[in-house]
């Protein structure tokens, strides 16, 4: 269970995270920290200052004030605390402090903690990129009336997004007035909007000659950002001392994102065959001039000059090509290994995610699965395992990331 101590507890982010967390059953608030006094029950202890709160926990969620940075990250060093920071409207100074608070405790901080809003950041970012100097940008946002911080962190956050793919060729500018406002090709816009009780409007507008396209997200509801805050507790849970943001975040939710299986396949092994003689050559030439259709392909570095290479296939196609090559005129070693199924685990994140490898070897272990033969590319790893093995194989790896 994890436990979570959250700083900002009664205003009314704190209220909605209380109340998601009450369905979560692998988590639970055990204390909160707020100078103003809840004006209802919330099922846990609220203390009017961190210093007061002695309860054990293992991550903390702030939800507060600028002002209160100093006091959160000392508490949090102090008892050695992963925090997820979703409170904005940081000066440089402050980030500076946060960085260095992140060498020695996990960190997590963003400007936004929408998923959604997150995703429209690199959506911007993409199409800064496909229309470099062609278009002008500019950034609107929208919040309620009570809205302290402007422009909101959001708003910076999809200018950094933009900018960095501009090589930070452009300005930010801050609203325009006056008589000289007339527009820089190097600018980019961002404007505020205060009113009402909007949760967060922010639109990114590419504007061309012969076409404009927006880019927008509005949150319906604070829900939104306190099941984002949620998420990065049970992600930075366990994690070592580094800033962590939402960009981490995602990357490891889809690290992996399918996982399938294919059966009645073979291990074709071509035994003791001289590393620099030719042999795997011939043995590869031989077997697409029988028209063999080869999946995996592993060769180990060699030993004392020699290698095995391994190839595999469908089981029957196996067969008949060893017959047809023990035929020949060859002095090959070759084995079969049969009864195996093919084990893929793929996704697009795994090119940005180091230890995938690690977890799924580890499982399988766990599991008493053998691996006959194993290959992978940037984003994806495919194993070969007996075929006895396959439903607690591709079970396990499911539920290890999320799957089923």
């Amino acid at each position: 269970m994890l436990r979570i101590l959250l700083h900002g507890a009664s205003g009314r982010m704190g209220n909605t995270v209380a109340e998601l967390v009450r369905r979560e059953d692998d988590m639970e608030i055990v204390a909160g920290v707020d100078r103003y006094a809840p004006t209802h029950d919330m099922g846990f202890e609220v203390f009017d200052a961190l210093d007061k709160c002695a309860v054990e926990a293992d991550v903390m969620i702030d939800f507060s004030q600028p002002g209160a940075l100093s006091g959160v990250l000392e508490y949090c060093m102090k008892r050695n605390l992963p925090l997820v920071l979703c409170t904005t409207g940081f000066g440089e100074r402050d980030i500076k402090h946060i960085e260095q608070a992140s060498t020695r405790i996990p960190v997590f901080r963003s400007a936004n903690m929408s998923l959604g809003i997150n995703l429209i950041a690199r959506l911007a970012g993409e199409a800064a990129a496909f229309f470099g100097d062609s278009a002008d940008i500019e950034i609107v946002e929208t919040h309620h009336r009570g809205k302290a911080d402007a422009p909101s962190g959001t708003a910076v956050l999809l200018a950094d997004e933009i900018n960095a793919q501009l090589n930070g060729a452009k300005e930010y500018v801050y609203g325009r007035h006056g008589a000289q406002a007339r527009r820089k090709p190097s600018e980019l816009g961002i404007h505020a909007v205060r009113g009402g009780s909007v949760v967060g409007d922010h639109e990114v507008m590419f504007l061309g000659d012969e076409e404009r396209v927006t880019i927008s997200h509005s949150a319906q509801s604070r829900t939104v950002f306190a099941y984002g805050a949620i998420e990065a507790a049970r992600y930075l849970n366990g994690k070592p001392p580094r800033l962590y943001d939402m960009h981490d975040l995602l990357v490891e939710k889809s690290t992996v994102t399918n996982v399938y299986v294919e059966r009645d396949v073979a291990v074709l092994t071509l035994r003791g065959v001289d590393a620099a003689g030719g042999g795997a050559a011939e043995f590869f030439g031989r077997m697409a001039a029988l028209n063999y259709n080869l999946d995996m392909i592993s060769q180990a570095a060699p030993v004392a000059g020699k290698v095995d290479v391994s190839v595999s296939l469908g089981e029957a196609d196996a067969y008949r090509a060893l017959n047809a090559l023990n035929h020949e005129d060859h002095d090959w070693n070759l084995e079969i290994c049969d009864r195996q199924v093919k084990v893929t685990v793929e996704g697009l994140g795994m090119q940005r995610q180091s230890g995938v490898a690690a977890r799924i070897f580890a499982l399988l272990a766990q599991k008493g699965v053998t691996v006959t033969l194993v290959t992978t590319s940037e984003t994806k790893v495919s194993l070969l395992v007996p075929a006895a093995d396959e439903r607690k194989a591709a079970l396990a790896l499911r539920e290890a990331f999320e799957l089923n």
